[in-house]
This record gives C-alpha cells, structure tokens and sequence, in this order.
C-alpha cells in the first residue's frame, strides 16, 4: 500500500476523508487477528518435559526422577501396592518399561521393599526420607506454578482432562 498524503484544506482532503472513513468502517468489521498462537501439543509437550527435566534436577541429590517420585506416592497411599497396581495408576505418565525401571530403582536404593513377590511397601528409611523429599517437591510446584492463580490452574486442568476424554477410545463426548 502507498502511503498517502493529505493537506488538511486543500482540494483532495474531502475525497481522501471519505476514503479514509470507508476503509476504518470495512477494518471495524474484519474479524480481529489474533497474534499466531502455538497449539496445546506444542505446548503440553514443552510443559511436561520443563517439569521433568526441572523435577529430575530437584531430586537427583534423592537418586530420584520425576517417575520414580511418582512410583513411591503410589506406593505410599496403597499401603498394599502391587507392581500391577502401580502400572495402571501411573500408566498415563510413562510405558512399562520406564515405570517398572522406576520400580526397580526405588527398591535398589532402598526407598521401598517387597515384603512378598509383587507387592511394594516403604522402608522405615524410605518413610522416613520422604518429607524432606516433598518439601523440596513443592517448592517445585510453587515454582512451576508463579503467576497462575487457584483458578487458572484449576481452568487449565480442567480443560485438559476433558480434552482427554474427548480424545480416548470410550470416552468421547
């Protein structure tokens, strides 16, 4: 587009006036652009692996991942955890090659034991290690969540877990 010059008072000021007023009319009535925007993929996908490479830094000192943090809360709210039952809870967050190398970990470095073959249960050490765990954890939340409100966290959380269903076999709308 050329730029135009208008002299306020002189001959072409009142056709280029109209002008001017016909085209703000048409801009008025054209749609708003909004500035392009990444899809929620890109972004869930950018989110979970920041929280997993942020959450893995705060529990290496722990011999701890993201997943095997999530494998001992499973373990300890069932105080009869299975491998099984620890496979389908957390089947979401990773494939059973990770979650069982998970298992694996938390019984070696001694947070959780078999108390008979296929069950888990928590050390008294492990036990006794997770509080200073949890304390470091959520300070992670705090700092994975600053600048969000109850709400909005809530808002995203729950449009989420309806794309989900909308997406999973059986589940849909």
């Amino acid at each position: 587009m050329l730029p135009i010059n208008i002299e306020l008072g002189g001959p072409a000021s009142a056709p280029a006036m109209r002008l001017l007023q016909r085209n703000a009319r048409t801009l008025h009535r054209r749609p708003v652009q909004e500035h392009h925007m990444k899809p929620i993929g890109y972004w869930l996908n950018r989110t979970d692996k920041a929280l997993t490479s942020h959450m893995n830094s705060v529990l290496a000192e722990f011999g701890l991942t993201r997943l095997a943090w999530q494998v001992l809360n499973v373990v300890k709210d069932a105080p009869r955890a299975t491998d099984i039952g620890v496979l389908a809870v957390l089947a979401a967050n990773a494939d059973v090659t990770a979650l069982t190398d998970a298992i694996g970990t938390v019984v070696a470095d001694g947070w959780a034991a078999r108390p008979e073959p296929g069950r888990l249960a928590l050390t008294d050490d492990g036990r006794a290690r997770l509080p200073e765990v949890a304390e470091r954890v959520d300070a992670f939340r705090e700092l994975s969540t600053a600048g969000i409100s109850r709400e909005e966290y809530r808002i995203a959380v729950t449009v989420l877990e309806r794309m989900a269903h909308n997406l999973e076999p059986g589940e849909g709308p």
